[in-house]
């Protein structure tokens, strides 16, 4: 398989689990081998305290991706205050 953008998840999670680990962010993660029967599927999830962010990719025909950030305490998606700030345009990258 050529580069994709799930090799690029894996060369992130290689590079970072490291530094994800000694900062007690539990990874789990389903990165398949180029050879296997689903290779365009990949996905890693990240967990600290109450704190789960999910990263799904895809890539057959066009490359698709789902990210879910929820707090678990509140059952609430992280992702609500990003999104308010970016509409008041008070978001800053």
């Amino acid at each position: 398989m050529r580069n994709s953008i799930v090799r690029t998840l894996e060369r992130w999670l290689s590079e970072n689990s490291s530094y994800l680990l000694s900062k007690d962010i539990k990874i789990t993660d389903r990165i398949p081998n180029p050879d296997a029967d689903v290779p365009w599927k990949g996905s890693i999830g990240l967990s600290k305290g109450s704190l789960i962010i999910s990263f799904t990719v895809w890539e057959r025909i066009h490359f698709q991706s789902e990210l879910i950030v929820v707090d678990v305490q509140t059952g609430e998606p992280v992702l609500n205050e990003a999104v308010k700030k970016l509409i008041n345009g008070t978001f800053n990258a």
